[in-house]
């Protein structure tokens, strides 16, 4: 699986300068909006980015057919991607800690640090499922979905509670939120082994 995350990090290597202008524009934007959060908010968007990268590289190149002939089982396979996924969220965790804490205080950074790499390992894990079976092309759609869904379903359920005068703590919502989270993120594991276990390469 270590040979799967290398070729993935090199392949996406040449979109990394794509990748730095089109955060220096969104730090631009944030600072220009006084909302550090929109430049946190577009970082969610790379790691999903260089995942569906990954596996359009492994599609045109039919790499899984080679991998899997040289001795890489399809479980190493699907769970490579969560892997490369979750070493994207780590720099992401350091670039933005970094930046909330010059714009705003350290304590900060790191909460929204966190809470942004939690849920974009989640939106992660809700793409590549679809990306695995249905392939690139035709998971651009559920990319956008996947971010548009849980804004639909948060002010869904934001109206529901008020209109049964419904009350949560901010633990019962955090706590509930991380339990769901790490949920959808087994599975999705589940799901992509099962899907590439039965996929015809």
């Amino acid at each position: 699986m270590k040979a799967v995350l290398i070729k993935d990090i090199l392949t996406s290597k040449g979109l990394l300068r794509n990748y730095l202008l089109i955060m220096v524009i969104y730090a631009g934007v944030a600072y220009m909006n006084n909302n550090i959060f929109l430049f946190s908010g577009m970082l969610l968007m790379i790691p999903m980015l260089m995942a569906l990268n990954a596996v359009a590289y492994d599609e045109k190149a039919s790499t899984l057919r080679l991998m899997v002939a040289s001795g890489i089982s399809r479980r190493q396979l699907a769970l490579s991607k969560y892997l490369f996924g979750a070493v994207m969220l780590v720099a992401v965790f350091a670039i933005n800690f970094v930046v909330v804490t010059i714009a705003e205080t350290a304590l900060l950074g790191l909460f929204t640090s966190v809470l942004f790499c939690f849920v974009g390992m989640v939106y992660l894990s809700l793409l590549l499922p679809f990306l695995y079976h249905f392939g690139t092309e035709k998971s651009r759609i559920f990319m956008m979905l996947g971010v548009l869904i849980p804004v639909a379903l948060g002010a869904g359920l934001s109206s529901l509670f008020q209109l049964l005068n419904l009350q949560l703590s901010d633990f019962m919502l955090v706590s509930g939120g991380f339990v769901l989270g790490v949920v959808v993120i087994a599975g999705s594991i589940i799901a992509s082994i099962k899907i590439l276990e039965r996929k015809d390469m």
